[in-house]
């Protein structure tokens, strides 16, 4: 988009206009760049330039000023940043020891009540974590001869003076040796801006085929509107630290967030080094404090499975460094919660096949009465193409599994301990289910299953699943014995 800022070459006195393009890429660890393209007309020598409205929190020391041509290189000797939010508390500080004119309202009528600002007072400053960070001041203001710690109406200040800006801006002093008119670009990070990925998946009762609808918001905090923007967004775990300084936000600058529903990306996300990045086809507005969703995935017919999985052991056991967990209380509290999980493969003949950036995964039923209903939302990891997609989305009602340990014995002179647990599957529902049993045998490294009921696979170094069939009404009992093998001493073990 064709926007205008001022820029004024203060040695010279003139103004500028430039036309520039605003380009945005968002990173979902509250950040962005934010690029722009500026028309410099630079004198020999050096020239002080200011360029307005900047994010409010704006990484200075990030800003990258150069000619994409190539042809010239420019030098930034001095860069300040004027950054401050300005607020009504601001404004008075400005004009502390001024008398200023406040308006105000008795019974229905205004009048203007002048009035010296003796000190400006101070809001609630709040941290990124919400905590108080300095106790409020209350203004303090001298009303014919005598003084008041509050406001005695609405302040009406003066023009401002050509040093205060409403907005923030950088002020550079940029040398050349000669003069040159020239299309820079200007990039710099700034945080206060991310954004997440929702998944919307409609299932129906009788098919495994599924509608996933992917969208992404964005939240705009920076202080800075765009209009007409272009938009990129960048998916993947990407190391940002946090700023030195990172600006507090006053607690007057939180406002309701406004939802707009934006277009379709396709998903059509290419590689940037080992991320991926999404490009919106279309410019989008932005205001600041504003919240906005624009889609990025479509897809229908997805076959998804639904999967019944307990996990009867209420706490994971785990080995201490070297030494084995061989206490007898450990491992013995179980839970009787069934999960409901939903699966589904992530490949093109899946109509997918797409890099999925992490985000929440909402799941609804199409009812008969072809009503939508919620069934359950769970956080799901970013997913490459090809791998696997799994939610978990609540606990059965009807499904009930009950774990119990029969068995737990320590040989010292061989070096090895047996537990054994016997585990029932009771099945409510008015159809056959099949229920994922995984355990994990977190007590020592070494092991071996040398009795069991039933068939079981081996899914890593510690954790093995049983798949049971349960019929409608019926429980069903597995069994099973682990033996740890070459513990170590008793003694380091315990």
């Amino acid at each position: 988009m064709k926007k205008a800022f001022l820029l004024i070459a203060l040695t010279t006195c003139t103004v500028l206009r430039i036309n520039g393009e605003t380009s945005l890429t968002i990173y979902n660890k509250d950040f962005a760049i934010i690029r722009d393209s500026l028309k410099l007309d630079l004198k020999a020598g050096v020239n002080d330039i200011r360029y307005s409205d900047v994010a409010l929190f704006a990484e200075p020391s990030s800003v990258i000023l150069r000619d994409p041509s190539g042809k010239t290189e420019l030098q930034i000797q001095e860069q300040a940043f004027r950054g401050s939010a300005v607020t009504q508390e601001t404004m008075l500080a400005w004009f502390e020891g001024q008398t200023i004119d406040f308006l105000r309202y008795d019974e229905g009528k205004s009048h203007v009540i002048p009035g010296k600002i003796i000190r400006s007072g101070r809001i609630k400053i709040r941290d990124d974590s919400n905590n108080q960070k300095e106790p409020p001041l209350m203004p303090i203001i001298e009303v014919e001869g005598k003084t008041q710690f509050e406001l005695p109406g609405t302040p009406r200040f003066p023009p401002l003076s050509a040093d205060r800006t409403i907005k923030p801006e950088f002020l550079w002093k940029i040398a050349t040796p000669a003069p040159v008119q020239l299309n820079a670009e200007i990039a710099y990070t700034a945080y206060g801006i991310h954004w997440f990925a929702d998944y919307n998946v409609i299932t129906a009762e009788d098919s495994d085929a599924v509608q996933l609808l992917g969208w992404m918001t964005i939240n705009n905090e920076t202080g800075k509107s765009f209009e007409n923007t272009r938009v990129k967004f960048v998916a993947g775990m990407i190391s940002k630290m946090e700023p030195r300084a990172k600006p507090s936000v006053p607690e007057e600058a939180a406002t309701e967030r406004t939802i707009v529903t934006g277009s379709y990306i396709n998903n059509q996300a290419k590689e940037l080094d080992e991320y991926y990045v999404y490009t919106h086809p279309a410019p989008i507005s932005l205001k600041d404090r504003e919240q906005k969703q624009v889609q990025f995935l479509h897809a229908e017919g997805v076959q998804s499975k639904k999967i019944f999985a307990y996990y009867g052991a209420a706490n994971d056991i785990r080995a201490s460094g070297n030494g084995a967990n061989l206490n007898p209380d450990d491992g013995v509290e179980s839970t009787t919660r069934v999960h409901v999980m939903r699966e589904f493969k992530n490949t093109a003949a899946n109509d997918l096949g797409v890099p999925l950036p992490l985000g929440r995964m909402r799941y609804f039923r199409r009812s008969a009465d072809q009503e939508l209903e919620f069934i359950g939302e769970s956080d799901v990891p970013a997913t490459s193409a090809n791998e696997m997609v799994q939610a978990d989305t609540g606990f059965a009602f009807d499904l009930v599994g009950e774990r119990t340990r029969t068995n737990f014995e320590v040989d010292p002179a061989k070096h090895t301990a047996a537990e054994s647990f016997e585990i029932k599957l009771r099945n409510h529902k008015k159809v056959p289910v099949e229920i994922r049993v995984i355990e994990n045998l977190g007590r020592w490294h070494t092991w071996e299953i040398n009795a069991k009921s039933d068939p079981f696979t081996k899914k890593d170094a510690h954790m093995i699943e049983f798949n049971v069939p349960v019929k409608p009404g019926e429980e069903r009992k597995l069994s099973f014995t682990v033996l740890y093998t070459k513990l170590p001493t008793l003694k380091d073990a315990q």
